[in-house]
């Protein structure tokens, strides 16, 4: 049913007829990508009627060859105009003259970077961040002042500004402010894990602050004081799990039993307890065996999950090197994920050689059927 109704002479029919029916035989022109009638060429393509006749012409603005079906502009013409179109409406929302100025080369630049069509597509997303800076700054301040700001996560998202500004030397990166910033997001996350006014978060609380007592007399980091905060509450968790708060013997050793490479760490809370509380506890002493048996446990947990989980990519197969070097030959973690490609020399069978130190290690294929787990 249709209002729209013509006579179309081209498909020898007297009747007037709807829209979709009169445009039989229109499809996208191979060459200039236009919704157009089309015919077949010599080579095979369906072109439209200009394509066909006139083949590629000059762009009348860069003079490069291009499908006659363009038109006025070639496509790559046709995006940078569009993009400094939309880069000159994004600088009307700003006050300040000069914080425009950087939106518009800041727009130029990512043309550069990630190409006219991209960058138009996606010039619109930045305005937001430029605008914050306007309004809190009036100008771009220094890397310290955006990172106090916004934190590290969110200049993270806003990487390609944030890259623009580096390489244009408006601001020098602090990477160690950087990591600072990294910890205390996630010194945040610690301290949220435990219930809001339970004995155990206000026992990691009163830990915290004791840490950050020794942070501020210069005796210890923000990273010691994350890297301190993680076992203690994993260690709570498991207190209250078993419903024994405040933690004591019982509680230590069960969670150790769970975490055994976490006795090291778990030395200086053990002491803050037994100061603080008065909770008489003794770290158990270490069994390698047991260590050792829970890495390979865990080694052999991760490789079944990639299994599963095998999409032949590169990131996969460093994954792979990664967990099965660590397990089969007992290699550092970092080795399959650094060793350059030039020392991994792939078998016909779908294994692996990896050279590290003059040293030859077979890494088997990840196939559930051909390597056996648990048999090395």
């Amino acid at each position: 049913m249709s209002i729209y109704l013509s006579r179309v002479s081209r498909l020898n029919i007297d009747i007037p007829i709807c829209p979709k029916c009169a445009r039989q035989g229109y499809q996208t022109c191979q060459a200039c990508h236009r919704y157009r009638l089309l015919s077949e060429a010599s080579d095979g393509r369906m072109l439209c009627k200009i394509c066909l006749e006139k083949g590629d012409i000059p762009c009348p603005q860069c003079h490069n060859p291009m499908p006659a079906g363009y038109g006025q502009r070639c496509e790559q013409c046709y995006w940078k105009e569009l993009l400094e179109k939309r880069i000159e409406i994004d600088c009307t929302s700003f006050a300040v003259p000069q914080m425009a100025g950087h939106f518009k080369v800041f727009g130029q630049w990512l043309g550069g970077k990630v190409g006219a069509n991209k960058a138009a597509s996606t010039i619109h997303r930045y305005l937001p961040f430029f605008l914050e800076i306007e309004q809190q700054w009036k100008a771009i301040p220094k890397y310290g002042e955006l990172l106090a700001h916004f934190g590290a996560l969110k200049l993270r998202r806003s990487q390609l500004p944030m890259t623009w500004m580096v390489e244009s030397e408006i601001i020098v990166l602090n990477i160690s402010a950087k990591e600072e910033d990294s910890d205390k997001r996630r010194i945040k996350v610690i301290l949220d894990k435990l219930p809001e006014k339970s004995q155990a978060s206000e026992i990691l609380t009163s830990y915290y602050q004791s840490l950050i007592e020794k942070f501020k007399d210069e005796k210890t980091t923000i990273r010691s004081i994350r890297l301190a905060l993680s076992p203690a509450s994993a260690f709570l968790q498991k207190a209250a799990e078993i419903k024994c708060m405040p933690p004591d013997q019982k509680a230590l050793e069960a969670y150790l039993k769970t975490a055994p490479g976490q006795r090291a760490a778990m030395s200086g809370f053990t002491c803050y307890l037994r100061d603080k509380y008065g909770i008489k506890l003794t770290l158990p002493k270490s069994d390698p065996l047991k260590i050792q048996h829970k890495l390979r446990k865990k080694l052999e947990e991760e490789m079944l999950v990639l299994m599963q989980k095998n999409d032949n990519s590169d990131e996969f197969q460093r994954r792979w090197l990664s967990t099965a070097l660590a397990y089969f030959h007992g290699l550092p973690r970092k080795v399959g994920k650094t060793i350059p490609n030039k020392q991994i020399a792939a078998l016909e069978d779908g294994s692996f050689n990896v050279t590290w130190k003059e040293q030859t290690y077979w890494v088997p294929i990840p196939d559930t059927k051909r390597c056996a787990i648990g048999d090395s």
